[in-house]
């Protein structure tokens, strides 16, 4: 996953800043809607990510709180976090459904792909936990397609769907 943190100005006057948070399930191919993360009257700056054990700590700097100086002169950091551990979606929020299910998932040896392909070429990538590729196949024709995919090795796998315009991705489980 790859995540994203800025400040942007979009949602208040001109110098007032606020953080925003966005996540790919894929280094970047597919990205979650963006996530506000702060409301401040003041400007929020600086924000910066960091990862430890399974959160993902988000910190920034804002002058909300200043009530004893003129307004936005004195800052204070502040902290979200996220816990890494709770599975995220399985499936792009913007994607159509049905166009790529497995089933059954989790599976023991093998699973059935299906899809079904609106434009070509396209093709069927799936990679394991830590990236690599273990399987790819080429599709030069539109609709309905079905493979059949073994393997030995039990862990997590993601299947990539990907044509000209869109990458769908599925994550799946293989048991022992």
């Amino acid at each position: 996953h790859l995540h994203v943190v800025w400040e942007d100005s979009r949602h208040g006057p001109s110098d007032n800043f606020e953080i925003y948070y966005r996540e790919s399930p894929d280094l970047g191919i597919t990205w979650y809607p963006e996530v506000r993360l702060t409301n401040a009257p003041y400007h929020s700056y600086r924000p910066a990510l960091a990862c430890g054990g399974r959160y993902l700590h988000c910190f920034w700097a804002d002058a909300r709180d200043d009530t004893i100086y003129p307004p936005g002169i004195v800052t204070q950091i502040y902290y979200k976090r996220r816990d890494l551990s709770i599975s995220a979606p399985e499936k792009h929020p913007a994607e159509v459904k049905g166009i790529l299910s497995v089933f059954p998932n989790p599976f023991y040896r093998n699973t059935i792909i299906s899809f079904c392909l609106f434009s070509s070429p396209a093709h069927l990538e799936i990679y394991d936990q830590v990236g690599r590729k273990v399987f790819r196949q080429e599709y030069t024709e539109s609709g309905q397609h079905r493979v059949v995919w073994s393997t030995e090795r039990a862990g997590v796998y993601f299947i990539r769907l990907k044509d000209r315009t869109r990458a769908t991705i599925q994550k799946v489980v293989a048991l022992e």
